[in-house]
This record gives structure tokens, C-alpha cells and sequence, in this order.
């Protein structure tokens, strides 16, 4: 309701500006005024509709890599463009040098229409890295299914030898491995052929191997979801979790439908496949918060590969973890409002 005030406000003081001085209004310029009023209301609500149509998403967790400077992630504050993490914390990390830790590039991360807000995250070293953030308080209290996403593309194929990893999860602090939950694996660390994965009560051995490791050189979206976060799992209540990850074109296609049929779509390289789909098995015991850190976890095991992850996501559906930018007919119409707008004032005789 304060929004809308907000926008009546504007559009009566616009139409005050251009009408009768102030003085007894003639009934002719209060119907005009009126008119015009209500024409640029409700152009102005329609912009503000559309615009802050992605803010209004129910993102719980958004890390980005905007707002940072370039070098080693380690004790950077959280950036003010971050959601979800505690402000003015800083993000530690098991790996104290600024060369072979995580490191931060003002290059984001594309892919196809998402929205992205510019910088990464990056590992080119053998000595693997665990960074991290604090959430905000406020997330303890969450309860129910989390969705998650994040970008990734390997330079080159990892090797084989159970060295490299590419993990995103939640954690108890910033560096803790033990306590690791809600992870979303693209390399999992100690998996025999170095395959995407999922682990509901965490990565490595806890989580469920994919039979497939991703492709190097393009970019992938790897997409999770965990039930019952926030609740006391028993045999009748589990958590489960589930990823998927897909290349450009076949999230263009499942996107457009608001991702039905993801969970039917089989394994292969086609519009309408994923290029993987994991289950882990599910957990029946314990409570599962989201509460401790946000953690990235990397190795590409070698200075001549990068491992490279962006626009980290986790919300209360599919669709508010994959935003997207407008639309060019979105963005014509939004210039039509102001034309609309325009054209009132002047159709009444406002100067």
C-alpha cells in the first residue's frame, strides 16, 4: 500500500505541476487533472510492476560477485549488492595465500537471457580452497523446500584422479568441512571420475555420484532442490535431494514453462534432455537449517585450468532462482507507458 501511495503522490504532483494556479478549479481542469493523474498512476504502477518484478522473487541467498575487488575472496566484506549473507562480515577461507585461493574476477559469468550482475568466482591452483560467508540470522527460521542454482564452466576437463572438486553448499562456519549440507556438486570432490553430484547431509562421501562429468569450455546452470529444510526428518518425512543441470538451449526450454517436465527429462545433449539428473538418497533422521555459512569449495588441480563459478541462488522455487533480464518487448512496452503518459499531458492541454 505504501508503494502505491508512493506512485499516486508522484502522479498528482506531475499533474499539480502543469495544471490551474492555485485557486477555485473549474470542473473542465478537475476532470482533466484527474484523468491525467490516473493515466500516469497507472503507467507508473505498471513500470514499477515490471521492474522490480525479479526483486520481488522470493531469493533467500544471492552471491553474485558484484561489488568486489578483484584478488583473493578472502576477508573481503560481503558485498552490499549480496543477499542473504550478514552484513559487513567478511568472507574467510581455508587458504591463506591470494594466489592458489579463490579469487575474484570483475568478469562475470553469461548465460543465455539470466540475469547476471557482473564478477566471479575463480580457482586455477592444486591446492584446494574453502571459502565462505555467514548467512543472516534471519534464515534459521526457514522451513520447506530450497531451491538452488549456480553457474559453472571448467576452462579444461578436471583429471581423473579424485583431486579436483567444485562444490557450493552451507556449512556451519566459513571454512568447517565436517558439518556440510544442501550441496551441489559439479566436481565432487573424491568421486572416481570427477562427476556432478548431489548430498543432502553433504558433498564427498555423502553425497550421491552421477555417472556424468561436465564438459569443458561452455557454461552450465546446475540447478537443486532439497525438501523439508528447517525440519525434523523421520521415515514419513525426508529430505531429499535432487539436481539438475543443463546447457543454454535446454534451459531456454524448460524455462519457458516454468520447468515443467524437468523431472521426466532424460540424460543426453538435446533441447528437451538434461545434460545430467541426480538424486542422492534420502535422509530420515535430524534437522537440516539454513543456518552457518554459505561455502564454496574448489580445486582445479592445476595453475593452467580455471574453475569458474557465478551467480549463486538459493530461493523457494525454480523460477525465483533463474531470473531473467526483460525482455526487448518488455522494455517497448515500458517506453510505451512513458509515451502514454506523454501524450495524456499533452491531449489536455498540459504544458
Amino acid at each position: 500500500m505504501k508503494s502505491h501511495h508512493n506512485l499516486h503522490s508522484i502522479a498528482s504532483v506531475a499533474c499539480d505541476s502543469v495544471s490551474a494556479p492555485n485557486h477555485i478549479i473549474p470542473p473542465h481542469v478537475a476532470s482533466r487533472r484527474a484523468a491525467c493523474s490516473n493515466a500516469m498512476l497507472g503507467s507508473a504502477m505498471l513500470v514499477f510492476g515490471l521492474l522490480t518484478g525479479t526483486a520481488r522473487a522470493e531469493l533467500l541467498i544471492y552471491e553474485g560477485f558484484n561489488g568486489y575487488v578483484d584478488g583473493t575472496l578472502r576477508g573481503q566484506t560481503v558485498s552490499t549488492h549480496s543477499i542473504g549473507l550478514r552484513a559487513e562480515s567478511a568472507w574467510g577461507s581455508s587458504n591463506s595465500n591470494a594466489t592458489t585461493g579463490i579469487n575474484i574476477q570483475s568478469t562475470g559469468l553469461t548465460f543465455s537471457n539470466l540475469a547476471v550482475s557482473g564478477g566471479s568466482a575463480f580457482q586455477k591452483s592444486s591446492s584446494g580452497t574453502h571459502s565462505g560467508a555467514y548467512l543472516s540470522d534471519s534464515l534459521a527460521t526457514y522451513s520447506g523446500t530450497l531451491y538452488g542454482s549456480y553457474l559453472i564452466q571448467f576452462s579444461t576437463s578436471p583429471s581423473t584422479d579424485k583431486t579436483p572438486y567444485a562444490i557450493v553448499d552451507i556449512a556451519a562456519s566459513p571454512t568447517d568441512v565436517t558439518t556440510r549440507r544442501f550441496a551441489s556438486a559439479a566436481d565432487n570432490s573424491g568421486s572416481s571420475n570427477n562427476t556432478l553430484a548431489v548430498g543432502y547431509d553433504g558433498p564427498a562421501a555423502n553425497a550421491t555420484n552421477s555417472s556424468i562429468s561436465l564438459p569443458a569450455g561452455a557454461t552450465y546452470i546446475v540447478l537443486a532442490r532439497f525438501t523439508n529444510v528447517g525440519v525434523q526428518l523421520d521415515a514419513d518425512t525426508t529430505g531429499m535431494a535432487t539436481q539438475w543441470v543443463l546447457s543454454e538451449t535446454q534451459f531456454d526450454y524448460f524455462k519457458a514453462t516454468s520447468f515443467a517436465g524437468l523431472e521426466t527429462a532424460t540424460i543426453g545433449s538435446g533441447t528437451t534432455n538434461v545434460i545430467c539428473t541426480v538424486s542422492d538418497d534420502a535422509v530420515t533422521s535430524g534437522t537440516y537449517s539454513l543456518t552457518g555459512a554459505l561455502q564454496l569449495s574448489m580445486n582445479a588441480n592445476s595453475s593452467s585450468r580455471t574453475f569458474t563459478i557465478d551467480e549463486i541462488r538459493f530461493g523457494t522455487s525454480l523460477n525465483d532462482v533463474t531470473p531473467l533480464v526483460p525482455e526487448p518487448r518488455t522494455m517497448a512496452l515500458l517506453i510505451g507507458c512513458a509515451a502514454t503518459a506523454f501524450v495524456c499531458l499533452r491531449r489536455f492541454g498540459f504544458r
